[in-house]
């Protein structure tokens, strides 16, 4: 389990810029990622060799090649920011985002000319 921690070291991490990066907030963001149609959880690939040739005792290794068939992560973020945008414009509340809510027909006929 990979946990969110502040910096507290770090001067930056104390100010507004940071309020939507809470645990609160990426648990909101976790649920949304996982209604997404084959959605996975990135694989971590251990770099033991490397690790040993370092004298460290771990590295890993985030696998993106196969987010969603993208080769990305950037994905996950625009993918969330578009469905918080289309949330705010049409009165959808975070607890009922989901991915499954931006491909009902009456969401495709009200998105249909943003293009």
């Amino acid at each position: 389990m990979i946990r969110l921690t502040e910096n507290y070291k770090v001067e930056y991490f104390n100010n507004d810029l940071t309020k939507n990066f809470d645990l609160h907030a990426t648990e909101k963001v976790h649920t949304f990622h996982k209604s997404i149609p084959n959605y996975e959880p990135t694989p971590l690939i251990g770099l033991h060799g490397l690790a040993n040739h370092l004298g460290i005792k771990k590295i890993w290794l985030k696998d993106e090649s196969r987010r969603l068939d993208l080769n990305a992560f950037k994905v996950l973020g625009a993918s969330y920011a578009v469905a918080k945008l289309f949330a705010e414009m049409f009165g959808v509340t975070d607890k009922e985002l989901s991915y499954s809510i931006f491909t009902e027909s009456s969401i495709k006929e009200k998105t249909k000319d943003l293009t």
